[in-house]
């Protein structure tokens, strides 16, 4: 189910507007901080804000949450989990 702060989050993304894009989905990721999907968005988010660590940190999450995920590795080439 998709909650108002990610819609937000998406219609910010259409719009090109990066910086509100990136606080809705930090506001959700902090009241959902079980939803991998939106980490991973974060994590995207942050590297086209030019946010290199914090995208790994995102990326992480994902796969704390999900072990199984292998997005982040295809999205961010380089990037090994420890």
């Amino acid at each position: 189910m998709i909650s108002a702060l990610q819609g937000l989050g998406k219609i910010y993304i259409q719009q090109g507007n990066l910086e509100k894009a990136l606080d809705s989905y930090a506001k959700f990721v902090k009241v959902h901080p079980t939803e991998s999907q939106a980490w991973l968005r974060l994590g995207i988010l942050r590297i086209n804000a030019n946010q290199p660590s914090e995208a790994i940190d995102d990326f992480k999450k994902v796969i704390e949450i999900d072990p199984k995920s292998a997005v982040p590795v295809t999205i961010w080439p380089g990037y090994t989990p420890i």
